[in-house]
Parts: C-alpha cells; sequence; structure tokens
C-alpha cells in the first residue's frame, strides 16, 4: 500500500512490518469464542522487540494494548472501548475521547508475571460481573442494565492497579515508556428495538484495531503517505473495489454510495 516513487525509509518499513505480526496475534488471541489464557500467554511470551498485542475484553468492556519495548520490559494500556449509553444520548455532534485513557505502565518480562496476566485477563474475560452494569430503577427495585455498557474498573482499575504495584521502581529509559495520546471523534449510537436482546452499537473490536494501529504508527513516528489516514484511504477504497465483485443482492447500490461518501470524505482529510 506504500505509495510508488515515495522515499520509503528503513525505518517506514520496519514499523509496517509490525502491523501484520500484530493482527495475526489478534486473530490467535481472538479465534471467534471466549479468550484462553494459553492463547495470551503464548502471544506474550513470543513477543519480538518493537511487537504489538491488542486485546478486546469484551466483558469488562475494555481494551488491552502490550508493547513490547526492550527484551526486559513491556508496556501496558488499557481503555473503555464502547461508551455508556448515558454519554451517547446527551450528547450533542460527536465525543472525542482520549485513547488510551491512562499512561503506560511497564510490566517486567517474567514467565511468571506474564503467566499471572494472562490467567487474570482471561478469567476476568469469562465473569459476567454484576457489578460493573449500571443499575436500572424498575417497580421500585434496583436491575441490573444489560442494555448500557458494563465500566471497565477490573481492567482500568483492578487489573492497572496490580501492574502499577509489582512493576519496577526505576525509571530508566523513560523516553521509550513515554505514552502516544490520541483523540477519537466518535459517532456512536444507541440503536434499539423490540427484537433485539442487546442495543445496536459500532464495533469495539474495530475501535480497538484502529487505535492500536494508529498509536502504533505514532509511536514509531510513521505519517504522511506511509501513516495512518493513508492507510484507512487505501483500506476503504480496497474494499468498496471488492464489493462491486459482488452481486447486487450481496451489496445493495445503497450501500456502495455510502462506501463511496465515506471514502470521500476520508480523501478529503489526508
Amino acid at each position: 500500500m506504500l505509495p510508488r516513487g515515495s522515499n520509503i525509509t528503513a525505518d517506514v518499513l520496519r514499523a509496517w512490518d509490525i502491523i501484520p505480526r500484530m493482527f495475526k496475534s489478534m486473530l490467535m488471541i481472538h479465534p471467534g469464542g471466549a479468550l484462553v489464557k494459553s492463547a495470551i500467554e503464548n502471544e506474550l511470551k513470543n513477543m519480538r522487540v518493537g511487537d504489538v498485542v491488542p486485546i478486546y475484553v469484551a466483558c469488562q468492556n475494555a481494551g488491552i494494548i502490550f508493547r513490547k519495548r526492550s527484551t526486559t520490559e513491556l508496556t501496558f494500556e488499557c481503555f473503555e472501548v464502547a461508551i455508556p449509553n448515558e454519554v451517547i444520548t446527551n450528547t450533542i455532534g460527536k465525543i472525542v475521547v482520549q485513547y488510551p485513557a491512562n499512561a503506560r505502565l511497564v510490566v517486567q518480562n517474567s514467565d511468571e508475571l506474564l503467566s499471572a496476566l494472562a490467567n487474570a485477563i482471561s478469567f476476568l474475560a469469562s465473569q459476567h460481573i454484576e457489578e460493573v452494569f449500571p443499575g436500572a430503577e424498575k417497580k421500585d427495585a434496583e436491575h441490573e442494565d444489560v442494555w448500557d455498557t458494563p465500566s471497565p474498573r477490573y481492567i482500568t482499575e483492578f487489573l492497572a492497579g496490580y501492574i502499577r504495584a509489582v512493576g519496577p521502581t526505576s525509571e530508566s529509559a523513560a523516553s521509550d515508556r513515554e505514552t502516544v495520546f490520541i483523540q477519537k471523534r466518535i459517532d456512536d449510537r444507541v440503536i434499539t428495538s423490540g427484537t433485539r436482546k442487546q442495543p445496536w452499537r459500532r464495533s469495539p473490536m474495530w475501535l480497538l484495531i484502529r487505535v492500536a494501529l494508529q498509536t502504533t504508527l505514532e509511536d514509531l513516528k510513521v505519517a504522511g503517505g506511509e501513516g495512518y489516514k493513508a492507510f484507512q484511504a487505501f483500506f476503504m477504497a480496497h474494499l468498496l473495489q471488492r464489493c462491486f465483485e459482488f452481486k447486487l443482492e450481496v451489496v445493495p447500490d445503497d450501500i456502495i454510495h455510502w462506501m463511496n461518501r465515506k471514502l470521500a470524505r476520508r480523501m478529503w482529510k489526508l
């Protein structure tokens, strides 16, 4: 996808070499079912320096990004992936959100610690914890509001607090751990109907992918024609081209129209 005739440096090529490995790790960790400790542990222990491993913990409404900064250290980032219904419905226009939520935390590259983290993440990914759901008043009683998003505090506070407690006491190589923060204007929707158990929301996994991709490229100083926005335009154009290969019954022309408009807006931003 890199533009022809551009001066592609070795650093840019090395940065983009990380991205396919990142997606491969996501596929290994998220095969379509529950998160498994062995898969998470294996990916964390087999990371090369520079590698990125994003993890979506659906039950906790949280995204996690591990980065291997050196042979002895990883970093940990986390954030909420689905905004609460109240924030969306009470906001006019788009919502500006910072990712990640807090600064990176340092994780020592030890097999025991990585195994413990993998175990904690897989356990939390399988737990439906009632107290993290906002309450809904129904018939003078407090009920769990399954229509809303759960709080990610067991990841952003509990797990992050554990990592902070067992983290290194020295602040060596602080520049390598400097957090790259980005802001996204989230145009989310909460669409419900009588036949749906859960309201329709934008894909949290897609948000995690975009945040991991953008922060990784910005962290490695890859921008312009080789950066995140250019790749998004390329990806959307490629997807639109693939849609033309299907029959109208599969991808209707109105969907093609809106995809074309979305691509035009993306190109205008470049």
